[in-house]
């Protein structure tokens, strides 16, 4: 086979030469500035770390202000608080007010006596009844009126239990409207033996009424009272023989809701 030509041999050289250089060698570069774009991209970095510097003491300083400023907002939001607690106080406290001053009041306006005889038997018998009125701005509406007496030949201890019964009412009393208990009797001879305290006579009872307002208590009025008469109770009532009654009270159980 004859030999191949010096520029086949070159050629073949060549490419065995770039084979082993192959095109991944890295390839050193430079960067050449002048000394004014050195000077000057200094400048930029040295502005750009003061501007971080900057950014970071603001940031800092905010959250300084924002630590600094929660004792103030909670105590603005403690105030508001207090400020929302005393208003709702202050409705409820108008409401009760107004309520107190238009509800219903009732009250034991007097205590009606009356002397029954009985001819056939010539013996007297006294009733007594409790009338109650309506004092106040509204309306009240009756639940139970009683009225009771006792005749005890002692008086009255400070714990004396007053038992009751009542007789219920559904009746709707206006401003100024009245309502009447059963009667209580007491025999002419129990009241002529008190007038000089050989026994001792005692009335008592109790109305209990709603206002119109809705959610209010059911309210209650009591009294006890003794019974003290002038005259001779056993006989009729005339000219000769007039007769008063009084009824001092006997401090408990006059109470009112």
């Amino acid at each position: 086979m004859p030999d191949r030509s010096p520029a086949i041999q070159s050629q073949a050289s060549n490419q065995a030469g770039n084979r082993e250089s192959g095109p991944n060698d890295p390839l050193e570069v430079t960067i050449v500035q002048s000394p004014a774009d050195a000077k000057h991209g200094g400048e930029r970095e040295a502005a750009s770390d003061e501007h971080e510097a900057q950014d970071l003491e603001a940031q800092v300083r905010a959250a300084d202000a924002a630590e600094k400023q929660i004792g103030p907002a909670w105590f603005a939001a403690s105030l508001s608080f207090l400020g929302t607690i005393l208003i709702a106080w202050s409705i409820l406290e108008t409401r009760d007010s107004k309520q107190r001053e238009l509800r219903a009041y009732v009250v034991l306006a007097k205590i009606d006596h009356e002397l029954q005889w009985d001819p056939k038997a010539k013996r007297a018998r006294h009733a007594f009844r409790a009338v109650w009125e309506n004092r106040g701005s509204t309306p009240a509406r009756f639940a139970s009126v009683s009225i009771q007496s006792v005749v005890l030949d002692h008086k009255a201890p400070a714990d004396f239990h007053l038992e009751e019964h009542t007789e219920g009412h559904t009746t709707i009393h206006p401003k100024g409207g009245d309502c009447y208990s059963v009667h209580a009797f007491i025999s002419g001879e129990d009241l002529l033996a008190s007038t000089t305290e050989q026994t001792f006579v005692y009335l008592w009872g109790s109305v209990r009424y709603r206002d119109v307002f809705r959610w209010t208590p059911q309210r209650e009025t009591r009294f006890f009272f003794r019974v003290i008469i002038r005259g001779n109770p056993a006989r009729m009532i005339s000219n000769r023989n007039p007769i008063n009654v009084h009824y001092p009270h006997m401090g408990r159980h006059n109470t009112a809701t």
